[in-house]
């Protein structure tokens, strides 16, 4: 058994021809779990070469400072003899990885040879076809029985076939696509040095372990070895092992292990939490948020492990005993993060925690894990205290405007990496200027944006439950703090109702007069029932009957929950109107905006 650690050019560019045995499954990779992570990868590494190449001013110190993005390991076991010249391998084992890399590089050929009248794309065209072989010997590699029509349609070199139920031909459609989309992207770079970077990392920038079997070794058996049950390793898994076997080397594998790492081995990190489509453990999604704050870049779930070990080889290059400074700092940096989950809910970080956690936080927490990794003497925390209000503003206001989370990660690490440029005392100010000067989808509303947002159209129906559910308890909880004289009250927002002051049903019970402007009216109505102003809080639910009944009977309902402040300006109602919900969503609307404020361009710095 030999193995080595090759590029796509080390693997493709002799006559050869990779063969799946029909023994295994068909293509089954997808756009949201493979191909969209490995073309992130692609575009992320062609671009860090394009700036090397910038500042070094040579491709091969360019390469040399680029960094190699590792894909796995594949199986490979030579037949005896070769056909016609073509040396003939079967896949026992990484044959998705490969089947897709064959689709990459045939899609980015087709697009290179389309947009770059002078470029043939020789170098590309060597990976995808042997030179002087003929017909099936063409193809570098030959798929499953299953899927070899569509494999072979998208890779001869004419306008393919369309497959619409074949994976094979849907990654060869995204890939074509992306590489087009950013090939067309006007930018600092010519169309000629992306082609050149494309190239350069297709060819020598991603490497794959390679382990070549003897003719004589039973491809099913190692098969089945290799697929055997088994619990997949997580990220954390991957980084412990990682991080134990190199303080192995440096003697310190006893002391990483018991002074640190044992810190994590308790069942709260082992939790798992639902983000989006992914369900993942605290640890895992600790290690990722820790890793991006350290090196400043966007870090996909599935690249937080490989990220992890770039980041090991480039600290043991420069200190010898790197794993021990790492372990000591990932361990100080999960004891801040734990410290989120214990925050008292009453508290300004147990509110901030919880409302940002209803409002996508979750895309900040690179950042914000940063911030609170400073020395105080670095950020004290007064100021730290000013900077995450500012942080809750940006985020409550972006979720009462709707405005999109899909790009917070992205702007957090652009947030970092400028904030990290700044001096302790001008963080604050610097990290406010940057937030307040978003546009688009990185704005952060103004008061006219939120007033439209809350006045101007519904709230509920349009912003989710549990964010105003918060919102209406943020509002009860300012009032609460304003009375000397309050009374204790569980204002855990996730335990509180929210009702319809006009029911939602109006028409049952709440008529109309008979005028000419009715029609005008109940237009009027219906726009006001879902707005901010027609909505409240409450500690139990109304039964169906009082909350769709007369204002009288209503009203002496809500008196029972004496403990909200939100209800007692309701109880002393004689009747409850249109003019009403709209003077009540304006007062709302004032608080709101002065509970989370936002500056102006002159006067965000403080």
């Amino acid at each position: 058994m030999k193995t080595d650690v090759i590029t796509f050019n080390d693997l493709f560019y002799q006559n050869v021809q990779y063969q799946v045995p029909n023994f295994q499954r068909e293509y089954v990779w997808t756009l949201e779990d493979q191909w969209e992570g490995l073309w992130e990868d692609i575009q992320d590494t062609a671009e860090e070469y394009l700036r090397n190449l910038n500042t070094v001013g040579s491709e091969a110190g360019a390469q040399q400072r680029t960094r190699r993005h590792f894909m796995g390991a594949v199986v490979i076991q030579q037949t005896l003899g070769t056909i016609a010249g073509t040396k003939k391998c079967l896949i026992i084992d990484g044959q998705q990885r490969l089947t897709t890399v064959q689709l990459l590089l045939r899609a980015a050929l087709d697009v290179v040879t389309v947009v770059a009248r002078d470029n043939d794309a020789a170098n590309l065209e060597q990976l995808v076809v042997n030179q002087r072989a003929t017909d099936e010997d063409r193809l570098k590699l030959r798929p499953a029985d299953r899927d070899i029509y569509a494999f072979r349609s998208v890779m001869e070199p004419r306008p393919p076939q369309v497959h619409g139920n074949s994976q094979v031909f849907a990654a060869y459609v995204y890939f074509k696509e992306r590489v087009y989309r950013w090939l067309s992207e006007g930018d600092m770079w010519s169309l000629s040095l992306k082609i050149h970077a494309l190239e350069t990392s297709l060819l020598g920038l991603f490497e794959l372990v390679t382990i070549d079997l003897t003719p004589d070794d039973d491809p099913n058996i190692i098969f089945e070895v290799l697929n055997a049950r088994g619990t997949p390793l997580s990220p954390s898994d991957l980084i412990k092992n990682h991080m134990l076997h190199a303080a192995s080397k440096e003697g310190t594998d006893g002391e990483v292990h018991d002074e640190y790492w044992s810190y994590f081995q308790d069942d709260w990190w082992r939790t798992e939490v639902r983000q989006g489509a992914l369900v993942r453990t605290q640890l895992d999604i600790f290690l990722n948020y820790w890793l991006a704050s350290v090196i400043a870049e966007e870090i996909k779930s599935h690249r937080v492990y490989p990220k992890f070990a770039e980041y090991v080889k480039v600290e043991r290059e420069s200190n010898s005993f790197a794993i021990r400074s790492i372990a000591r700092e990932i361990k100080r940096c999960g004891k801040i993060y734990r410290e989120w989950d214990q925050q008292e809910p009453a508290s300004t970080l147990g509110r901030f925690f919880y409302r940002g956690s209803k409002c996508g936080l979750g895309g900040m927490s690179p950042l914000i894990l940063w911030l609170f990794s400073q020395p105080r003497e670095t950020l004290p925390r007064d100021e730290l205290l000013h900077i995450i209000a500012n942080v809750e503003s940006f985020l409550v206001r972006r979720a009462l405007c709707r405005v999109i989370t899909a790009g917070l990660n992205r702007l957090s690490i652009t947030l970092l990496r400028q904030v990290r440029e700044t001096s302790g005392s001008e963080i604050g100010a610097r990290l406010t200027d940057a937030l307040a000067s978003g546009r688009g989808a990185a704005r952060w509303p103004s008061d006219d944006e939120v007033e439209q947002a809350l006045l101007g159209q519904p709230l509920y129906g349009r912003v989710g439950v549990p964010k105003i559910r918060m919102i209406l308890a943020a509002l009860e909880q300012t009032r609460r703090e304003d009375d000397p004289y309050t009374q204790a009250l569980d204002l855990e927002a996730d335990k509180l109702t929210i009702e319809h002051i006009l029911p939602r049903s109006w028409r049952e019970v709440w008529t109309l007069p008979d005028t000419e402007d009715r029609e005008i009216r109940e237009v009027r109505r219906d726009r006001l029932v879902d707005t901010l102003g027609n909505l409240t809080l409450l500690t139990g639910k109304l039964n169906s009957h009082i909350s769709n009944g007369l204002w009288k009977d209503k009203r002496a309902k809500l008196k029972e929950h004496p403990g909200l402040y939100l209800n007692q300006d309701l109880t002393e109602l004689e009747s409850w109107s249109d003019d009403a919900i709209e003077d009540r969503g304006r007062r709302l609307l004032e608080d709101i905006q002065q509970i989370w404020p936002r500056p102006t361009m002159n006067d965000a710095t403080y």
